[in-house]
């Protein structure tokens, strides 16, 4: 069954959040929910000389995460980052509903009710001037520019997710260097750690994380590592782990470091 949902003012957003929790829409890791960090009153200097409280890029504020347990908290914002990013592929308007409600900007919020305004002014013009009136040509560039606005605004808001994500996970592996990822349908979420003089490879953690869940997607695995260079970029590696469990190709098993971020997606299946 394919749900839509149109934006239509205040109260379908807030309908829309609740169905969208219960739904499932964006779950977090159980492992890292079943973390309970300790609250602190005092904040590591990585995450505060990392996380900004106002980023230029979006105004968005960002708040840094007082806990002992950066790992958990980097599993959470991680999770959150990459479902937002595949609804965004494979729905833009559903990202934007789910971005408004799940990080809440008033900014971003304040546009919406613009172009929601604009659209049925629009809707209203259509059905009482002729279709090349200017009143309908000016309605339409309006609409135009509020959803590049929209874009550029939810764009920011991302990339200030992104930047506390990266700050997290410094953090993390400032205080256990030798610790692992898993975000997505595995059977048990969340961190672990590298013992000793191990070889970590993916599929053996898969497995050390009980599994893939039904829904997950084993062709497509995601391993994310931050580059050492302050200014290098992260390497990305796309892993069919499936014939490594299921056909025996060890030679693409990946071994693992410290820091790594496993995102296992779900398989795109729609009833």
């Amino acid at each position: 069954m394919i749900i839509e949902f149109k934006r239509s003012g205040s109260l379908v957003r807030a309908l829309f959040a609740v169905l969208f929790v219960a739904m499932g829409g964006l779950t977090f890791s159980r492992a890292a929910d079943d973390l309970k960090p300790a609250a602190t009153n005092t904040v590591p200097p990585v995450v505060a000389a990392e996380v900004p409280r106002s980023l230029d890029t979006s105004g968005t504020n960002l708040t840094p995460v007082a806990s002992s347990d950066y790992g958990a908290e980097y599993v959470k914002q991680s999770s959150l980052l990459e479902q937002l990013k595949a609804m965004k592929r494979d729905d833009y308007e559903r990202f934007i509903q789910a971005l408004s409600v799940t990080m809440p900007d008033p900014i971003l919020n304040s546009l919406l009710e613009k172009e929601m305004e604009q659209e049925t002014r629009l809707a209203s013009l259509k059905t009482s001037v002729g279709p090349e009136a200017p009143q309908l040509k000016e309605a339409t560039a309006i609409i135009i520019d509020l959803k590049r606005k929209i874009d550029t605004r939810a764009s920011g808001i991302m990339a200030g997710m992104s930047v506390q994500a990266t700050a997290l996970r410094a953090a993390a592996n400032a205080r256990n260097p030798g610790k692992i990822y898993i975000i997505g349908p595995v059977h048990t979420p969340g961190p672990q750690e590298i013992q000793g003089d191990e070889v970590l490879t993916l599929s053996k953690a898969i497995l050390r994380a009980g599994g893939f869940s039904e829904n997950a997607d084993k062709s497509k695995v995601r391993v994310t590592r931050t580059s050492a260079a302050p200014d290098g970029k992260d390497k990305v590696y796309t892993v069919n782990v499936a014939d490594i469990l299921e056909k025996g190709k060890n030679e693409t098993d990946l071994p693992l470091e410290g820091g790594d971020l496993i995102f296992v997606p779900e398989r795109s299946v729609r009833f």
